[in-house]
């Protein structure tokens, strides 16, 4: 990745915008860290090793700022937008339809309790009487 920037810093573009690798060196590897190499590297001094994964996340925050900063990406994210706004819209006309349905079953329920309930006790009341 070094390599690749400064190959693009000794080519720089006309525009006033960043190169698209512009980003930040990963965060310095851990004080205490156990790793084990299993191929020969030859550590330059202005090199980076990276051992741990953390180390990416300057990183990968600039990658997605970037991404984000592109217009098919920002016109995705506004259709997507749009297109939640539709469905919620679906949805709340969805739960007030089901909310309805539910009150006319919820009142028959009730009234049959209140008619079961009633000739309970009529049948009661006339074995009494």
């Amino acid at each position: 990745m070094i390599s690749l920037r400064e190959e693009m810093a000794q080519n720089p573009s006309s525009t006033s915008q960043p190169a698209p690798f512009d980003y930040p060196d990963p965060s310095p590897p851990p004080a205490l860290h156990s790793a084990r190499a299993t191929r020969s590297l030859v550590a330059a001094s202005d090199s980076i090793n990276v051992v741990a994964t953390f180390q990416f996340i300057p990183v990968l925050i600039s990658l997605i700022e970037h991404a984000l900063a592109t217009p098919l990406v920002r016109n995705e994210l506004e259709q997507c937008g749009k297109e939640r706004r539709e469905w919620s819209k679906i949805g709340k006309d969805a739960q007030r339809r089901e909310t309805e349905r539910w009150e006319v079953i919820r009142k028959d329920l009730v009234a049959g309790a209140d008619r079961e309930t009633k000739a309970a006790v009529s049948f009661d009341l006339g074995l009494l009487l």
